[in-house]
């Protein structure tokens, strides 16, 4: 596992300090100034003790030992404020490792690549000197054309000449008179803050940063160095953040620093500044948006600001005391759907047989109002959402069976003769028919060879009911299916044979764990006791297709071979 660039620590009276470089921390765990029980993150969000991050522990233990020997723990490694370390780090936002090769004044080629296609940026001294990329929405050729720069016939035009001019596309469509040499300059430049945008918008499934020396380049972009993080942020869209502050609204703004660089370094506006330096580490986003945002034209740029703020490094979030709220909120609800769950309908709604229809329709939209999952905020606690889901259903299926009079009356005799039970006992009836409905799905999809979506609804099916020995054989024969896709053919099958047969040790009446033996052992080149499966399988349907085949097959093969034995060729 990799461990983190930089942690934080969260001190005895609930402050965050850092953010702190990992060699940090291990000098102080070495003197002591924490230890095991200190509580760290690695995103200054979620934290947890180092006696529960046995990686890191065992990191800082490795240094401790080396230090007190006299060795140098640190002798191999690289210098851990380069920028390549950091683009490599997927954690870290990649407004971040912008500017850190713009500190650094790092020189080489930043690779970031998705489904979607590459981009690659090539510093030069921290300078953005040069963009590829085949985003298909991020090209240059995109771009003239959406700017209406030249039309697609001039730029094939200059795509041919464009390796007389040693690749460069602009020269070429200067040279064919499609664009003049000072356009040419200003939509190359809009462009690069385009694709740039474009990236820190984006997940990227690698990033790379090769470090290499980079001549200066023919055309340079001007960008400001240290600027550009900060410039990007605010050439963004407005709902480019809104995700960012209902996610985050709640949570504690903490002033952090960046290695190498101070915040006014990063060229922010005065306005932007007054921004930052309102982070206090108690304020909360939401309320420093309302203290500072003011009204429509002012809230944007204060928005643009945090949200710098925490990509790049100088602000972290703290926990969002919602979220404890949310959580404690989520287990005492999961205690009553528990007891819910025991009750009859009657109780779960706190009506009765005597109740009108209007007296259970506000009833049930009381309750409503109390557990509708949809009432909560957008980012509440996913535990308090599933809680809350769960018993809004079972107050809706409450609410279904007791909506009209004679729904109570004939609910009242079920309930009195016995013929129902508790919402439980209902819930364990709606488990066994979705569970009989995911097994015949995962044999549909077995048939089809889609194996591995017919394990993932075969295991779906064991979770509602455990039970089930057939349902276990099934997944057994599906896994074999599926590692013998892989070519782990013989060994999968022996596998699936010992446990088929354990499952089928106290329940031997089962025709399909029979018929999958009788093809396992196939597999494993033992027809004759393969035979005696399919003979099994029809001992409990006479006419089941697959192992008549089966069993026809086996016995022209022996006739087959008893014929060469009498007449020899």
């Amino acid at each position: 596992m990799v461990l983190p660039r930089e942690v934080y620590l969260r001190q005895s009276d609930g402050a965050a300090l850092g953010p702190l470089l990992t060699r940090d921390l291990e000098v102080l765990f070495d003197s002591r100034v924490v230890d095991e029980g200190t509580w760290v993150s690695g995103d200054g969000t979620a934290y947890k003790t180092l006696r529960e991050w046995p990686e890191l522990l065992a990191r800082l233990l490795e240094v401790k030992e080396m230090l007190g020997i006299g060795g140098d723990p640190w002798a191999d490694s690289e210098d851990l404020t380069s920028g390549p370390n950091l683009a490599a780090d997927e954690d870290v936002a990649l407004l971040r490792v912008f500017l850190d090769l713009a500190v650094t004044k790092a020189s080489g080629h930043l690779e970031l690549e998705n489904h979607d296609g590459l981009v690659k940026v090539t510093f030069k001294d921290g300078n953005v000197a040069a963009i590829e990329t085949t985003i298909p929405a991020l090209t240059l050729e995109r771009y003239l054309l959406d700017e209406k720069v030249c039309d697609a016939a001039a730029i094939a035009t200059g795509k041919e000449r464009a390796p007389m001019m040693g690749g460069d596309l602009g020269a070429a469509l200067i040279s064919t008179g499609a664009v003049q040499p000072h356009e040419w300059f200003e939509k190359l430049v809009a462009w690069a803050y385009r694709v740039l945008g474009g990236t820190i918008t984006r997940e990227f499934d690698r990033r790379d940063f090769e470090a290499a020396d980079i001549p200066a380049p023919a055309v340079p972009l001007g960008m400001d160095r240290l600027g550009l993080p900060f410039e990007l942020v605010r050439r963004l869209d407005r709902s480019r953040f809104v995700d960012f502050f209902d996610e985050f609204g709640g949570c504690p703004v903490i002033p952090s620093q960046v290695e190498g660089v101070t915040v006014e370094e990063t060229k922010p506006k005065p306005k932007e500044l007054r921004v930052l330096n309102a982070i206090d580490g108690v304020k909360t986003v939401d309320a420093l948006v309302e203290a500072l945002g003011t009204d429509d034209k002012s809230t944007p740029w204060v928005r643009q600001s945090l949200f710098y703020a925490v990509r790049t490094g100088f602000a972290v979030l703290g926990d969002d005391p919602r979220l404890k709220k949310e959580r404690d909120e989520a287990v005492g609800l999961v205690e009553k759907f528990e007891k819910l769950r025991e009750k009859t309908l009657f109780e779960i709604l706190d009506v009765n047989e005597r109740s009108t229809d209007d007296e259970v329709r506000a009833r049930y939209t009381d309750y409503a109002k109390q557990y509708h999952p949809d009432t909560l905020r957008a980012k509440a606690a996913p535990e308090l959402l599933e809680a809350r889901k769960r018993i809004f259903e079972l107050i809706g299926e409450a609410f279904e069976a007791l909506d009209t009079e004679d729904k109570r009356f004939q609910y009242a005799h079920d309930l009195e003769q016995g013929l129902v039970g508790s919402s439980q006992d209902l819930q364990k009836v709606q488990d066994a028919l979705q569970s009989e409905t995911l097994f015949k799905k995962a044999e549909i999809l077995l048939r089809v060879k889609k194996y591995r979506e017919a394990l993932t609804h075969i295991e779906e099916a064991i979770q509602l009911n455990g039970e089930d020995i057939e349902f276990k054989i099934l997944r057994a024969y599906i896994v074999y299916l599926d590692a013998a896709r892989q070519g782990d053919a013989v060994p999968a099958a022996q596998a699936a044979i010992k446990h088929i047969l354990a499952l089928m040790k106290n329940n031997a009446n089962i025709a399909n764990g029979y018929l999958y033996l009788g093809h396992l052992h196939k597999v494993v080149d033992k027809g004759p006791i393969a035979v005696k499966y399919f003979e099994k399988v029809l001992e409990y349907d006479s006419n089941h297709p697959e192992a008549t085949r089966e069993v026809r097959i086996a016995r022209m093969r022996d006739a087959k071979k008893k014929k060469k034995k009498r007449w020899p060729l």
